[in-house]
């Protein structure tokens, strides 16, 4: 699973944000609904400290895992920039009925904003 094909399933359906939260599908906020993404299986702890990794470069990685949290910027050729906010469930491992004690690793959420409207296949004036 790559972010860069969440982003662009998100691009194509107008979606102003993705959230990606171990647990669930990842979802995408459109006319303010949020949607599940159905052809993404629900997403495990590994799966969004991935997704999360995939957006980042070694020093917001390394800053990531200082931290817990980060405010990054990604850009996709030809479908926009996006704004990102990244950060853990401090330590809890997130389930369907709320979040319980874990002894494993924090395991990152993620959330993108869409930061230009512009639409695929077209260039930056």
């Amino acid at each position: 699973m790559h972010i860069d094909d969440i982003l662009k399933i998100a691009v194509a359906m107008d979606a102003s944000d993705v959230h990606l939260k171990a647990g669930g599908r990842p979802l995408v906020r459109v006319n303010g609904l949020l949607l599940p993404l159905e052809p993404f299986p629900p997403l495990t702890p590994k799966d969004t400290e991935a997704l999360a990794a995939q957006i980042m470069n070694e020093f917001q990685q390394k800053k990531f895992r200082e931290i817990l949290d980060l405010d990054l910027a990604y850009s996709l050729a030809g479908y926009g920039r996006f704004r990102a906010t990244c950060s853990t469930n401090g330590g809890r491992s997130p389930s369907r009925s709320g979040a319980s004690p874990s002894t494993s690793s924090p395991s990152a959420s993620c959330t993108c904003l869409k930061s230009s409207r512009r639409s695929p296949n077209t260039s930056a004036a």
